[in-house]
């Protein structure tokens, strides 16, 4: 029985440390987009950003982020039905 414990306790604190690593990266990425966004006076900046002017890492971590969105849309929407 405990060791059945020690591995659902695992397992949890696994997924949670997986959730705060994407909401760091999630933040990560909104810190550049502001700060890119404040010294060009406008966030219509990124409208006209070119995918190369994106830093390869934010250009990761957006594309994380929309896999995420939509994971987590997808189980809303499985949850709520």
């Amino acid at each position: 029985k405990r060791l059945e414990m020690f591995r659902e306790k695992y397992k949890i604190l696994q997924q949670k440390m997986k959730q705060m690593q994407e909401t760091l990266e999630a933040l990560k990425y909104k810190i550049w987009f502001y700060e890119t966004a404040q010294a060009a006076g406008t966030i219509a900046v990124h409208d006209k950003m070119k995918s190369e002017e994106i830093p390869q890492e934010m250009r990761e971590i957006r594309e994380r982020m929309k896999h995420v969105e939509r994971v987590a849309k997808r189980d809303f929407w499985i949850e709520s039905k």
